[in-house]
C-alpha cells in the first residue's frame, strides 16, 4: 500500500468507521426502543475495539519500522503522557462531576478507585490501555526487538497468552474470591493485566500488518474485494458461533474466535478504507476526532438518550431513528469538540494519532 509522510487518509477513514460503530452500538443499548437492533451487538463487539489497537500498531509501524532510527524513550514517554494522560484524568474528573451535577447515582470513591487502578470508566479504559500498550511497544522496540523475526515470535507468544488468559479468567477470578493487596482488589489487577495482554496482541497484529502491506502492492479494487471477503468471513464466524465479547470487562466466551474475528474485521475495515478513501473525506474528518467523540458521546450528558427521543418524534422506524440519532450525536460531539478547541488534546491534525 502507498504510504504518506504525514497523515494516512485511509487510516483516518478506518478510525471514522470504527468510532461510528462504537457510537452506534452505544445508541442501540441506550434505549429500549432500539431492542429490535440488538442482534447486531455481537457483530460489532467482535472487532470494534480491537480495530483501534490494530490501527495503533499499524501507525507505529509507519513511525518506527526503520531499524536505523534512534528512539528517544524519554521523548516518546513525554509525547504519550501529553497525548493520553491529561485526557484520561481530566475527563474522569469531569465524568464524576457530571454524574453528581445531573443527580445520577454515583459512588464517588468507587469511581476514583476504578480510575486509579486503570480499570476505567467506559470508555476511558481504552485511553489508559492504549497508553500502556504504546509505551510498552516503544521500550520493547528500543531494547529488545532488533530483528523483524522477533516480532512474529513475540506475537505468537502474545496470542497464546491471550487465549490462555481469556479461557482461564473466570476460574481465576472465582478462585481469588475478592482478595485484595494494599486495598486494591486482586481481581481488578488481573482484569487490567489480562486486558492489557489482549490489547497488546492486537497492537502487534497491526504492526505486523503494516510490515506485510509494505511488501505488497495492492490496488483499490483488490483492496475492496479483500475487504468484502474479510468482513464476510468475520460475519460468518460470528453468525455461526454467536461469540459474546466485552473487552472492557474482559468477558469472552471463546477467545480463539475473538482473535479471528478481531483480525478479520479490522483487516476488512482497513482494506475498505483504503479502497474508498478518495470518496470518504467526511469519514476521515470524523476519524481525526475519534478520541474526542469516543469520550464525549458516553459522558453523562445523555446526548444519545435525548437524540433518540427526538428521532422517534420524527419517525417510528427504529432503523431510521437509529441513523438519525447517530447523526445528531456525532454532530453534538463535533460541536463540543470545536468549542473546547479542536487543537487541544482531543485531536492532533499534525500527527497521525494511534488511537
Amino acid at each position: 500500500m502507498q504510504q504518506k509522510t504525514e497523515r494516512l487518509v485511509y487510516i483516518d477513514v478506518a478510525k471514522g468507521i470504527g468510532i461510528i460503530l462504537v457510537v452506534l452500538i452505544h445508541i442501540i443499548f441506550s434505549s429500549d426502543s432500539f431492542n429490535d437492533l440488538s442482534y447486531i451487538r455481537n457483530y460489532i463487539y467482535a472487532f470494534h475495539m480491537p480495530l483501534f489497537f490494530i490501527i495503533s500498531g499499524y501507525c507505529l509501524f509507519q513511525k518506527y519500522h526503520d531499524s536505523q532510527q534512534i528512539i528517544d524513550v524519554k521523548h516518546a514517554l513525554y509525547r504519550l503522557c501529553k497525548k493520553f494522560l491529561p485526557c484520561y484524568f481530566l475527563w474522569s474528573i469531569i465524568y464524576i462531576f457530571l454524574l453528581k451535577a445531573t443527580n445520577q447515582p454515583v459512588d464517588i470513591m468507587e469511581r476514583i478507585r476504578v480510575v486509579i487502578t486503570t480499570k476505567g470508566i467506559a470508555p476511558l479504559w481504552f485511553i489508559i490501555t492504549l497508553f500502556l500498550c504504546e509505551f510498552f511497544f516503544v521500550i520493547a522496540h528500543k531494547y529488545l526487538m532488533k530483528r523483524k523475526s522477533f516480532y512474529y515470535c513475540f506475537f505468537v507468544i502474545l496470542v497464546l497468552l491471550t487465549l490462555l488468559s481469556g479461557s482461564k479468567y473466570e476460574s481465576i477470578i472465582a478462585a481469588l474470591n475478592n482478595k485484595s493487596i494494599l486495598g486494591i482488589s486482586v481481581p481488578i489487577i488481573i482484569l487490567v493485566l489480562f486486558r492489557f495482554i489482549t490489547c497488546l496482541t492486537m497492537l502487534y497484529a497491526g504492526y505486523l500488518l503494516g510490515d506485510i502491506f509494505e511488501k505488497i502492492s495492492i490496488n483499490k479494487l483488490a483492496a475492496f474485494i479483500g475487504s468484502l471477503i474479510s468482513i464476510g468471513l468475520m460475519c460468518y464466524a460470528v453468525a455461526k458461533t454467536q461469540n459474546y465479547v466485552n473487552l472492557h470487562l474482559f468477558q469472552m466466551e471463546n477467545p480463539g474466535i475473538f482473535m479471528i474475528t478481531s483480525i478479520l474485521g479490522s483487516l476488512g475495515i482497513i482494506l475498505l478504507s483504503y479502497a474508498v478513501q478518495i470518496h470518504a473525506h467526511w469519514l476521515a474528518f470524523i476519524g481525526r476526532y475519534s478520541l474526542g467523540i469516543m469520550i464525549i458521546h458516553y459522558m453523562p450528558l445523555r446526548i444519545m438518550e435525548y437524540a433518540g427521543k427526538f428521532s422517534f418524534l420524527i419517525t417510528s422506524s427504529p432503523y431510521l431513528a437509529v441513523f438519525l440519532t447517530l447523526f445528531i450525536t456525532l454532530g453534538c460531539c463535533g460541536c463540543i469538540i470545536f468549542v473546547i478547541n479542536k487543537k487541544f488534546y482531543l485531536s492532533n491534525s499534525k500527527e497521525q494519532p494511534s488511537n
